[in-house]
């Protein structure tokens, strides 16, 4: 957990993250829209539809 928060820190510290809230020491945050892709939605479709998630060494992949 404490891996996550300071993961999450210094990317809004990078400005890939913004704070969206806090509740007492908790931060809630959400992705800054710099990051959004400039591409149009047919050409984000062709990538999405074109990446493969990295198979794991020892795992069976689901075909």
């Amino acid at each position: 957990m404490q891996a996550t928060r300071r993961i999450a820190k210094e990317l809004a510290e990078n400005k890939f993250f913004l704070v969206a809230d806090r509740i007492g020491r908790t931060i809630k945050y959400k992705a800054s829209p710099h990051i959004v892709s400039s591409l149009s939605g047919a050409e984000q479709s062709e990538e999405a539809a074109a990446y493969h998630l990295p198979v794991v060494p020892g795992r069976r992949t689901a075909n």
